[in-house]
């Protein structure tokens, strides 16, 4: 299978402190792959650095060419979506106007198509358009997120923390939707999700962050029905046979 993404030896940082430590992590491509980890992980980092928003070394390759050095505007012009944390939408613009920002790198002709099918997953930014986006709810701000990442027509999108504020049955709605993007329209998935039970549902395979190094990759089966990892990151006892509650074991076998 072709990849949509490969990080290799990556390195990030702010100013002086590197988040990112020699980070290897791949994407399949028409496939949802969940990049899993505790808080201060460097999960966020690790998108920012894909997306060229933070100084990185290494080789960053979005569908085989190699993207780090350049700009965030030319990498979203190359197919790549950032549905950020926050959701990132501009409050003082209707819907409507979010939707067209999102469509500025998109060919003026699929404008139409496009709005139509962002409208097909999500009736309830129809009812909205004119609405101003800061007025909308936590759930219908998430859609236009999305649906605003859509409108660039890409072909890999980063999500990070699309469940977080939701409620449960709204979160059920959005990932439906997810999945059923992934499916229909072949577009492949980075997804940053501390609901790790939910996330390894969609995805097809996973990747676990420990304090900016990767510790363990596989199929999203593999890292669910490891025994050491669903107790340190799953909700589960958090205590490994092997060492003392609250320690996060190393999964260095599963690399």
């Amino acid at each position: 299978m072709t990849a949509a993404l490969e990080l290799k030896q990556v390195t990030a940082s702010y100013g002086h402190g590197s988040v990112l430590h020699d980070v290897d992590l791949e994407v399949v491509s028409g496939k949802v792959t969940a990049l899993l980890g505790a808080n201060g992980a460097g999960k966020t980092t690790a998108l920012r650095a894909i997306c060229g928003m933070i100084r990185t070394s290494g080789d960053v390759r979005l569908f085989g060419e190699k993207i780090t050095g350049k700009s965030p505007e030319a990498i979203v012009r190359m197919g790549l979506a950032h549905v950020p944390d926050g959701r990132g939408t501009f409050a003082g613009l209707t819907v409507m106007e979010n939707l067209r920002l999102g469509a500025f790198t998109a060919k003026r002709s699929d404008f139409r198509r496009t709005l139509d099918q962002v409208f097909g997953y999500f009736p309830r930014l129809k009812e909205r358009m004119n609405q101003q986006a800061g007025t909308l709810s936590g759930g219908e701000q998430q859609m236009l997120a999305l649906g605003r990442a859509l409108m660039a027509t890409p072909r890999l999108i980063l999500l990070d923390e699309p469940s977080i504020g939701l409620a449960p049955v709204i979160v059920k709605q959005l990932f439906g939707i997810l999945e059923d993007i992934a499916r229909n329209e072949g577009v492949s998935m980075l997804l940053v999700e501390q609901n790790s039970n939910l996330a390894l549902k969609l995805a097809e395979n996973a990747a676990l962050l420990e304090v900016g190094h990767v510790v363990a990759r596989g199929s999203a089966r593999e890292l669910a029905e490891n025994k050491e990892i669903a107790r340190a990151y799953l909700g589960h006892d958090s205590a490994d046979e092997g060492g003392k509650a609250g320690r996060a074991p190393r999964y260095d076998f599963l690399l």
